[in-house]
C-alpha cells in the first residue's frame, strides 16, 4: 500500500479504478482505505459481470464500491462463459424492465450481446429512462432493442408481444417486491405477482 500512497501523491490522482472485482475483501478494503486517506474523491470498481474479451470497456459502467464489497462475504463463482452461451445472439423478453431489478437484468444481459431485447413495462417514463441509460452505457451495442409498454395482467397485450417478437428467453421481473407495503395491499400483490405471470 506504500506504493499506492506514493503514486497517488506523485501523480495527484483524483480517481482510483479497481479492475479486479474478485479481490478478497481485505485487499479491497486496504486499497479503499489507502485511497481515502490520500483524499481521493472517486474510488470505483469494475462490475462483477463484465465481458472482458471486449476492448471497449465503458467507464460509465463502473460502480462505486459498496459496503458489501468491503465486508467479508462468501465468494460466489460466476460462470461467465455459461451465461454468455445462454444469452448471446438470443431474443430475450424482460418484463418489469424499468424497475430496479428488471433494469439491472437488462444491463447485465446487454453485456452478453443478445440479438434482440424486448423490454416490457407498464411505466413509459421508466422505459424512457432505461433507453437513455442503455444508450449511454452501450453506445455500440448491436442488439435490436424494443421498448414495449403494457401490463402483465393484460392477456391480449402479452399475447401480442409474444406473437410479434417470439422471444426464446423470458426474465419475468414485473412484480411488487416491497413485502411490508404489499402486506397492506394483498389484493394488488395477488393480482400482479400471482395472476400476472400465469397468463
Amino acid at each position: 500500500m506504500g506504493d499506492l500512497k506514493q503514486i497517488i501523491a506523485q501523480e495527484r490522482v483524483e480517481v482510483v479504478l479497481i479492475a479486479m472485482p474478485s479481490l478478497n475483501h481485505k485487499t479491497l478494503r486496504n486499497l479503499y482505505d489507502t485511497a481515502q486517506k490520500m483524499k481521493v474523491k472517486d474510488i470505483k470498481v469494475v462490475p462483477r459481470i463484465y465481458e472482458f474479451s471486449k476492448p471497449d470497456i465503458n467507464l460509465k459502467a463502473m460502480e462505486d464500491i459498496s459496503i458489501e464489497d468491503l465486508m467479508g462475504r462468501q465468494i460466489v463463482s460466476i460462470d461467465v462463459e455459461g451465461i454468455k452461451h445462454f444469452l448471446q445472439d438470443k431474443s430475450i423478453l424482460i418484463t418489469g424492465a424499468g424497475g430496479s431489478i428488471g433494469s439491472e437484468i437488462v444491463v447485465q444481459t446487454c453485456s452478453f450481446s443478445p440479438r434482440r431485447l424486448i423490454l416490457f413495462d407498464i411505466d413509459e417514463t421508466e422505459l424512457h429512462n432505461l433507453s437513455l441509460k442503455l444508450s449511454r452505457l452501450f453506445p455500440y451495442s448491436s442488439a435490436d432493442i424494443h421498448y414495449v409498454t403494457g401490463d402483465v395482467r393484460d392477456e391480449i397485450r402479452v399475447r401480442e408481444v409474444f406473437e410479434t417478437y417470439r422471444p426464446g428467453i423470458v426474465f419475468h421481473a414485473a412484480a411488487y417486491k416491497h413485502v411490508p407495503m404489499m402486506e397492506s395491499n394483498p389484493q394488488e400483490a395477488v393480482k400482479v405477482n400471482i395472476f400476472g405471470p400465469t397468463i
